[in-house]
């Protein structure tokens, strides 16, 4: 991410509807963004040919029914 945009104002021109946006998951460590999961990724953490470690992370979405 270049720049700083509120999460709330980069959700709305997501288009995400208010439902959405309150269920939004955040990745963050030491009280910065890192990733706002299934959207953007900040650039300081995006994986490169310099890499040496990286996490994976898998999501899986809850049924309402449980």
């Amino acid at each position: 991410m270049s720049g700083k945009q509120k999460i709330s104002d980069f959700l709305t021109n997501e288009k995400l509807n208010r439902f959405e946006k309150f269920n939004q998951p955040v990745l963050c460590a030491d009280d910065q963004i890192i990733w706002l999961c299934g959207h953007r990724i900040d650039d300081r953490y995006k994986v490169s040919d310099q890499t040496i470690k990286y996490i994976s992370l898998n999501r899986a979405k809850r049924s309402i029914a449980q």
